[in-house]
């Protein structure tokens, strides 16, 4: 079994796992303890259209990649409600990058339709967003289609997984990977996101020879 099929397999063993909590998650009664904050707009994944407190909702944020980078932004959503189980939405953020070993501090942004299916406990996330990364004139800008499950387990702990399929901004066309994004939020107002990007391209199988389950990436993140 090569390294790439030892991925794949551990990968898909948490989904299963995944997908059990979830149902599992699905059966708690609704009035227990709130979920953590599923709205706020994640880095590494999409914002739900879930609804909130207001149909529009501004919530400033601050991130730490391992002390390595910081992001300093906030998330602006609007949201609406067809039914209990179907919402649509509109996710934006914007910021700046900043990394203490570079002098040069990037500003991002970006923004895009949302679908969710579901409540609270469980949804299924459907988004197409468009990024940008702009620095020194230049700006580099990618689509990210992906479809997602969030699945309440504890009071304090959400899983997440997303399928992120990036497409170049001129040419429109898909990259030659998929990325899976998967992991988990502990906490509510103030968190922390364990989290791992696994490229789905046989090419990159290189990159689980020293990261078996993805390449980690840990933030910690305040919203309020």
């Amino acid at each position: 079994m090569n390294i790439f099929t030892l991925r794949n397999t551990i990968v898909a063993t948490l989904l299963v796992s995944f997908t059990a909590f979830a149902q599992e998650s699905a059966s708690v009664d609704s009035t227990s303890a709130p979920a953590p904050d599923a709205k706020a707009f994640r880095l590494l994944s999409s914002p739900s259209a879930l609804p909130g407190a207001h149909m529009i909702s501004i919530t400033p944020q601050i991130h730490t990649f391992l002390g390595l980078a910081f992001t300093l932004g906030a998330s602006l959503r609007l949201t609406h409600s067809f039914s209990e189980y179907v919402h649509v939405g509109l996710g934006s953020n914007a910021g700046v990058l900043l990394i203490p070993s570079v002098d040069t501090h990037p500003l991002f942004y970006g923004a895009g339709p949302v679908v969710s299916i579901g409540k609270e406990k469980f949804f299924l996330n459907l988004s197409t967003l468009y990024y940008g990364l702009a620095a020194e004139g230049d700006t580099v800008g990618v689509f990210l289609p992906s479809v997602g499950i969030s699945a309440q387990v504890k009071d304090t702990i959400r899983l997440q997984a997303e399928v992120v399929f990036p497409m170049a901004r001129k040419e429109f066309e898909k990259i030659q990977t998929g990325v899976l994004l998967y992991g988990a939020r502990f906490g509510k107002k103030v968190y922390v996101d364990v989290s791992f990007i696994a490229p789905l391209d046989g090419d990159l199988a290189d990159v689980y020879k020293y990261f078996v389950l993805g390449i980690p990436i840990i933030s910690v993140g305040a919203g309020f």
